[in-house]
């Protein structure tokens, strides 16, 4: 995949000698990171919007460079569609920050946009709600979101029979 998209992107792939985990392999990702915005595709995560990223550089861009953008997400559940939209959880982000410890409202790790700066590490302790320990921790950052922009998260579906309606 990476030599496919080379040509087209700044692209590099990174394989970890032993297994480091998710929490690890996110942490790792951070400590290489040397882009502004940092993003979390999961095998089960996909982008199928045209000009996704040149429509997220405009939307930062207009934004002022916030710390972080939330994108809307299509969760993909076997035979169904449900959007899950971010403008709705701005409220109780804003309102009830901790919120976000009762669970991931939030959405998947893909559908949120985080500049690299000062960014805390992914508890190594935790199995479960990796995430949402983490995004607590970003809670009081200038957060915005999006609409606009859309990312897809199947859930216990085979991912090629769902991916081929969308590409």
């Amino acid at each position: 995949i990476v030599k496919k998209f080379k040509k087209r992107v700044s692209l590099k792939y990174y394989k970890n000698y032993p297994a480091l985990g998710l929490s690890g392999n996110w942490n790792r990702l951070l400590g290489l990171s040397n882009a502004k915005y940092v993003m979390f595709l999961h095998n089960d995560d996909f982008i199928t919007q045209k000009n996704f990223f040149y429509k997220l550089n405009k939307i930062i861009q207009i934004q002022k460079f916030p710390d972080i953008v939330s994108v809307a997400t299509n969760i993909i559940k076997k035979n169904e569609q449900k959007k899950h939209i971010t403008s709705f959880l701005r409220f109780f982000l804003h309102k009830f920050n901790s919120y976000i410890l009762r669970r991931n409202f939030i959405g998947p790790m893909s559908s949120v946009i985080i500049k690299n700066q000062n960014l805390p590490k992914f508890n190594l302790k935790l199995r479960w709600l990796i995430d949402v320990e983490f995004l607590y921790k970003l809670r009081k950052r200038n957060w915005i979101f999006t609409d606009e922009l859309i990312v897809n998260s199947e859930y216990n579906t085979p991912h090629s029979q769902h991916r081929k309606n969308f590409i």
